[in-house]
């Protein structure tokens, strides 16, 4: 496979995501956990689309090393209730948040309203962006292990499942649940429980009743029996612990292995349960941006070119210059750097960053393939022609059964993901979305092909082969 010297994920994006990830990464990791990385960076182009990179050698190093302390030490208990500590707090503000008329606070109100939410968000990275490095060797550790057990490819298909639901079939149980019920007029509750399903990287989106509609009719439309569908989500868990359990019992696995099977089944539900924080603590945040902005006069487009400490300062009447602005709507990046203990930022915009960000990767071209490699994140075997699928926008060139490519998927991609016939990553692991939201659905999924979307492009003809780990382009 193909070796890069960064972990590159690309995805549309405001200022203020990436910032507080390269603290949490360059000084609360090292606090936490005792180690972490040294470098780290989030650039932008002039299309809003973000780079968030980490050196692909110390995010494999970081990831054994937690992997090796979730078996040997209490980390899985550390991680997991520290977690539970972020989430608590977001749903807290949720709460808060959702019961107040922000329009009715003082200029004084909204900006400490904002200074604590921003606070949370900043935080709930600690545990969570465990799961970048602990996925990127988790499936190899995994494999390692079984090695001498010889499973076949659909025993470590059950075996890597996360025994948990996740929302995205939570809330397609809702929605049968309404149909098997004849109760249409409850599909506003679902879209209240849901506002911030579109809510992403670059920033607030509402969910629209429209939208809602839109995804229950398209249920209706298929023959099938709601109350059996219903009651398959109800027992996805235990049926997957079952699967497993039987396997335990055929092969009568090592410790080794037993220890990697509880990380995936305890630590592994994290992934899709960080999304979820990550996308509501978003939409809160941003929702009192967006008051900011209204009440600042600031286009929200250039509110959204600052950092979180930025819009901090706009309290004391601290602007970032107009040109600057301009500036970052062509380029931007910040970069951190730890040496010995002291971490040295830079935040460059325009040319400079451009530049910057170039002397960083140093890109080398990437040679023409008809063959890509990665990991099978779900089983199958398809032919279909590719979409690149980055932005949100990029969503309307799917077609049912085409091969969505994409940096990484995201619960703003789902209506992407449904039409798919299957689905290609550069990035990804064991556990991250891609993979179970292919697993639910049922279709193909390869993972980690690094440069899938640099070499597929729209209107390729390809078979994927997600048994044996490629993409094949197919002459047309």
């Amino acid at each position: 496979m193909v070796e890069l010297k960064w972990d590159i994920d690309e995805v549309e994006s405001v200022k203020f995501i990436g910032y507080p990830t390269i603290k949490t990464q360059l000084e609360n990791f090292w606090s936490v956990y005792g180690y972490g990385y040294t470098e780290h960076f989030s650039s932008f182009d002039n299309n809003g689309v973000m780079k968030w990179c980490l050196l692909v050698e110390e995010l494999r190093k970081v990831g054994n090393k937690l992997i090796d302390d979730m078996i040997n030490k209490d980390c899985l208990n550390k991680i997991l209730n520290g977690f539970n500590i972020e989430w608590d707090q977001v749903f807290a503000l949720a709460g808060e948040m959702d019961n107040l008329d922000i329009s009715k606070l003082s200029d004084k109100e909204v900006f400490a309203l904002f200074r604590k939410a921003y606070g949370i968000y900043s935080n709930s990275w600690n545990n969570g962006l465990t799961v970048e490095a602990v996925d990127m060797v988790l499936g190899d550790r995994f494999k390692k292990v079984l090695d001498k057990y010889e499973l076949t490819t659909e025993e470590f298909s059950k075996l890597s499942e996360i025994p948990e639901q996740s929302f995205i079939n939570e809330r397609k149980k809702e929605l049968m649940q309404i149909a098997l019920n004849n109760d249409k007029d409850k599909l506003d509750i679902v879209r209240e429980r849901y506002k911030w399903i579109n809510t992403g990287h670059a920033g607030r989106d509402d969910y629209t009743y429209e939208q809602v509609l839109e995804l229950f009719n398209d249920i209706c439309k298929k023959d099938i029996d709601y109350a059996s569908e219903i009651k398959k989500i109800d027992d996805f868990k235990q049926d997957v612990l079952d699967k497993k359990n039987d396997l335990i019992k055929k092969y009568d696995f090592n410790k080794d292995v037993l220890s990697i099977l509880k990380i995936i089944d305890e630590w592994g539900p994290m992934h899709d349960k960080r999304k979820r924080l990550f996308m509501n603590i978003v939409y809160y945040v941003d929702t009192i941006i967006i008051e900011i902005s209204k009440r600042l006069k600031i286009d929200l487009d250039d509110i959204h070119q600052y950092i979180g400490e930025e819009i901090i300062e706009l309290e004391n009447g601290t602007f970032v210059n107009k040109d600057e602005v301009e500036e970052r709507k062509k380029a931007f990046i910040y970069y951190g750097k730890r040496i010995n203990g002291e971490i040295e930022y830079t935040i460059k915009s325009g040319n400079d960053a451009e530049k910057f960000e170039e002397k960083l990767l140093g890109l080398s071209r990437i040679k023409e393939t008809d063959v890509i490699e990665g990991k099978c994140g779900s089983s199958g075997n398809v032919k279909g022609i590719v979409k690149v699928v980055v932005k949100k926008d990029d969503m309307v060139k799917m077609n049912r059964g085409d091969i969505l490519v994409s940096t990484m998927t995201r619960p703003e991609l789902v209506p992407a993901m449904h039409k798919a016939g299957a689905i290609v990553t550069d990035e990804g692991g064991l556990t991250c979305h891609a993979a179970v939201v292919s697993r639910e659905m049922g279709i193909p999924c390869l993972i980690g092909t690094i440069i899938g979307t640099r070499v597929l492009k729209d209107g390729d003809l390809v078979e994927v082969d997600a048994d044996k780990g490629i993409v094949r382009k197919i002459q047309k």
